[in-house]
């Protein structure tokens, strides 16, 4: 492509990931502190094999897991490297809704989050906000592009 355009891949590469690893960190808590005692581990295990969200982030998961014996060892929190931040500019500058993406990178940052970040009812509550914008957005293409069987789903 042209100059620019393997790094603006990278940079999208980057977000889809960046959504991706907190689904599967949520995932996993949930399963964690469920009612019953699970074998998180096992599970992961099975969601590699023909499962629709098997990726080489589950494998990895999977791993760490098995490796540490859970999660409690691993910390909850990565520094932000600026990537997502500079593909968040992009899509307002190129007026693309990914609020996904977006919700995902405010609730992970302390610097603007504090005490906050990576807080289980910080993530809950932005998992909900992500499909209730996405909700939206859908009903507002359906509207612009004029297709009102969108509007009764």
């Amino acid at each position: 492509g042209p100059p620019g355009a393997g790094h603006f891949t990278k940079l999208v590469h980057n977000g889809i990931e960046f959504g991706m690893l907190q689904a599967i960190g949520e995932g996993v808590d949930l399963l964690e502190r469920y009612h019953h005692r699970l074998d998180v581990a096992e599970v992961l295990r099975c969601w590699r094999n023909g499962s629709v969200i098997r990726s080489w982030l589950i494998d990895l998961m999977g791993s760490a897991y098995r490796a540490e014996g859970g999660l409690e060892k691993i910390p909850g929190y990565v520094e932000d490297t600026g990537e997502v931040s500079w593909l968040l500019g992009d899509a307002l500058r190129m007026e693309v809704p990914v609020p996904v993406i977006a919700l995902v990178m405010f609730t992970r940052r302390r610097d603007i989050m504090g005490e906050l970040a990576n807080s289980r009812l910080v993530n809950t509550l932005a998992t909900g906000s992500a499909f209730l914008i996405l909700g939206l957005n859908l009903v507002l293409l359906a509207s612009v592009f004029g297709a009102p069987s969108l509007l009764h789903l």
